[in-house]
């Protein structure tokens, strides 16, 4: 039998190192449990930043958001084409009338349209109509995580057959700007959030009181992301 060279093996090494490459580029990022909760911050934070698209819903556990004038918002879900598309349909109520509403939102790089609350025909907006923020969201979100302080593991939680990491600390309002631009400049807000075991993707995030000077004192909002990566159309509606 021919003897193997140690050349041979060292091509073959290589190889094998190349495929492991191949196998692991499309954003897996396997969390330890040994990890410290900032590590993991920081692994979920690499992780949102590289995202091309992400889905995502924003509830109320306590209170409500005001959206504008007279309307407030009860719940929101929307897709986004990372850096700056996005589609978002928002439930909502006209607080005079104490009527439900619903409200469409396009945004294409700086051109927003909404759909108006009463008619529902499609009108240009300006961006600072809107609470929230939502070009390169990813990046917004890993700096989020990053800003987490006195952060502390609770527990290890399966959340949709997945299982998380569960992470509780605090924020300060303006560690939320890029999020909510019209956030407060220097309010403690806690933050919970459940990140992926098996990528670091960020899932959930609960935000604990007020953010802006409007909020209810007892508001709690929760976001959950999902469909990371995921082809998402977003066309002009008009």
């Amino acid at each position: 039998m021919r003897k193997l060279t140690p050349i041979f093996w060292t091509a073959l090494l290589s190889l094998a190192f190349i495929w492991s490459l191949g196998c692991n580029s499309n954003n897996q990022r396997t969390l330890t449990p040994t990890e410290s909760p900032k590590n993991l911050l920081s692994a979920s934070a690499t992780q949102m930043g590289v995202l091309d698209s992400l889905a995502f819903t924003l509830t109320h556990e306590k209170g409500s958001t005001p959206l504008m004038t007279g309307i407030v918002m009860n719940e929101m879900e929307g897709a986004v084409d990372l850096p700056d598309k996005f589609s978002v349909d928002i439930k909502a109520e006209a607080t005079v009338f104490s009527a439900f509403i619903e409200i469409k939102v396009i945004g294409i790089e700086n051109t927003y349209h909404m759909t108006d609350p009463i008619s529902g025909n499609w009108r240009e907006i300006s961006p600072g109509v809107l609470p929230f923020n939502f070009a390169n969201l990813g990046r917004t979100l890993g700096g989020i995580l990053t800003s987490i302080q006195g952060p502390m593991e609770e527990a290890r939680e399966s959340i949709g057959g997945q299982r998380t990491v569960h992470i509780k600390g605090t924020v300060t309002s303006r560690d939320l700007a890029a999020l909510i631009p019209n956030a407060a400049n220097n309010i403690e807000v806690g933050m919970e959030v459940w990140i992926q075991e098996r990528d670091a993707f960020l899932i959930r995030a609960r935000i604990e009181g007020p953010v802006v000077s409007t909020d209810p004192p007892d508001v709690v909002r929760i976001l959950t992301f999902s469909n990371f990566n995921e082809p998402v159309t977003v066309e002009p509606p008009i």
